[in-house]
């Protein structure tokens, strides 16, 4: 599971390096060794209690620290569709490079996506789907076959 969230951030960084958002013009100390501004992705799981979000932070963690991004990680303590569009909402205005979003209610969340990659936010999904033209790509973590159907 770890390698497979390292694998989503990393792909969201080759992602966002070609098109990234203009260089820090603040000359701060938020700026990444090739001299761009520090890309920020958000981690949006279902729920944050869950054992298996968790594990999924845990990983990001990592792979954020490997690859010089900050993480944000937030969402609702228990599933709530309403909790993760305000979320979202958040993360457009504070102007992140990335959301991974887990989604509780694939319609639901749809809008607030597509308001970010309005905003030039790169989206991907993982475990739960958003509406296709939301995101960029999902990241399944199992095959259906793989969890017993057909």
């Amino acid at each position: 599971m770890k390698n497979t969230l390292f694998l989503l951030l990393a792909v969201a960084i080759a992602g966002l390096t070609g098109c990234g958002k203009p260089a820090d013009s603040t000359g701060g100390s938020s700026t990444s060794a090739n001299g761009g501004k520090k890309l920020t992705i958000a981690l949006l799981p279902k729920s944050k209690g869950n054992a298996y979000f968790i594990s999924c932070k845990k990983g990001a963690e990592k792979a954020a620290q490997e690859l010089g991004v900050e993480l944000l990680f937030d969402g609702p303590t228990d599933p709530d569709p309403a909790k993760q569009n305000e979320i979202v909402e958040n993360w457009i205005t504070l102007g992140v490079d990335a959301i991974a979003a887990a989604c509780e209610n694939k319609e639901g969340i749809s809008t607030a996506l597509r308001k970010a990659r309005a905003k030039g936010i790169k989206v991907i999904t993982y475990d739960a789907d958003a509406l296709p033209d939301a995101r960029e790509f999902f990241v399944n973590q199992a095959r259906p076959r793989g969890l017993g159907m057909r």
